[in-house]
């Protein structure tokens, strides 16, 4: 037994019962939909522009702790990366090489996708590979240090006073 009756009010032709959505009010949802979805990729996606630059800021200030800490400590600091990551030693009077792994040098993975492409060092006999070495006298060869992430670089330079720089690199320069 129906409990409704079909009638002939106002509203009764705003609500077409058992139709379904028309094209355009489907596309129309859908086009909502993608842009909000686009906006929020954007917003939460980290910029690799941005994630780039605090890094490579990140290691030039490193790179002046390091040197500032050569001065004053006494003691060699070396810097080396394997490509994805770097870690910083420190040589001691009487010792080899030993690992700093204290909070402010331990050893540090790159983001994903970020590599250090090229590191060259204006020093004779120095290949790639080799480490960056910061002196106790405080004066250090210049050198450049290549960040990378998909097809956006970041040059570090340091010079003979222990100044870093960081600046766009373009490749293929």
């Amino acid at each position: 037994m129906p409990i409704s009756v079909h009638g002939n009010s106002e509203l009764s032709g705003l609500f077409r019962w058992g139709r379904g959505f028309t094209l355009i009010e489907v596309v129309v949802v859908l086009l909502l939909m993608g842009i909000v979805s686009a906006l929020v990729v954007a917003n939460i996606a980290p910029d690799d522009k941005k994630a780039l630059r605090l890094e490579s800021e990140r290691l030039a200030a490193l790179f002046e702790q390091a040197s500032m800490d050569a001065r004053v400590g006494g003691n060699a600091i070396a810097w080396t990366s394997d490509g994805k990551g770097y870690v910083f030693q420190e040589k001691t009077p009487g010792s080899d090489w030993v690992v700093k792994n204290d909070d402010m040098y331990r050893s540090h993975q790159l983001p994903a996708g970020m590599r250090i492409l090229t590191a060259a060092v204006d020093q004779p006999g120095w290949s790639p590979g080799a480490q960056l070495v910061f002196r106790p006298s405080g004066i250090n060869p210049p050198f450049d240090i290549l960040l990378t992430k998909r097809q956006l670089a970041m040059k570090i330079s340091g010079d003979t006073m222990n100044r870093m720089t960081v600046e766009p690199y373009h490749l293929g320069q």
